[in-house]
């Protein structure tokens, strides 16, 4: 849940000349679905500020382990939740800048993780690390996660190889499409 004044300090960054990859989840990969309606409220601004956006798709890992390689055993792919009751979904936050360092924590950069909860991470120097996650990064997310795009008339379309181009969000029944339209509607976001 970026905020509107994380939207604005992620297109500084975007315009300096930075380029920024964010994986989150989509909806059908969250355990909760508010704090989506949050993500999805800025969505078209990340967008608009040259940020690529790719949501998590459920079904990512629906594949048979002996069709993984080994870096994808190396570096346990299987993105799994909590509990045998939980949604494929991705909990730790990771990411490398420049190639030389990484953050890794529960740090959710949302107005909760920075007011509410205890949270906490760590950056270190690591330019091995850096690289293999950016390129790990590069090699497996694009058919793991739907990318976002924006079209000349500023609506949202998903994509993913071998699934299309997408008007509406995957994984969404029209009841939750009401509750998530009614949802980035209320006052909440410094809750999520």
């Amino acid at each position: 849940v970026p905020t509107r004044t994380g939207v604005r300090y992620l297109k500084r960054i975007a315009k300096s000349g930075a380029t920024i990859k964010v994986l989150t989840n989509s909806y059908a990969a969250t355990d909760v679905a508010l704090v989506h309606s949050g993500y999805a409220h800025r969505r078209k601004g990340l967008l608009r500020a040259g940020i690529e956006l790719y949501e998590y798709a459920a079904d990512a890992e629906d594949r048979r382990p002996s069709e993984r390689n080994r870096r994808e055993r190396l570096l346990g792919s299987d993105i799994r939740g909590t509990s045998p009751f939980s949604r494929n979904k991705l909990h730790a936050k990771v990411f490398a800048v420049d190639r030389a360092r990484v953050f890794i924590g529960s740090f959710n950069f949302d107005p909760r993780s920075m007011r509410l909860n205890t949270e906490l991470g760590i950056v270190i120097n690591a330019p091995e690390i850096a690289t293999e996650i950016s390129e790990t990064f590069k090699e497996f997310i694009p058919a793991r996660a739907w990318r976002l795009r924006l079209t000349r008339a500023q609506q949202l379309r998903w994509s993913r190889p071998g699934h299309g181009v997408r008007k509406r969000e995957p994984g969404v029944p029209f009841s939750h499409r009401i509750f998530l339209w009614i949802a980035q509607r209320l006052p909440i976001e410094w809750m999520l």
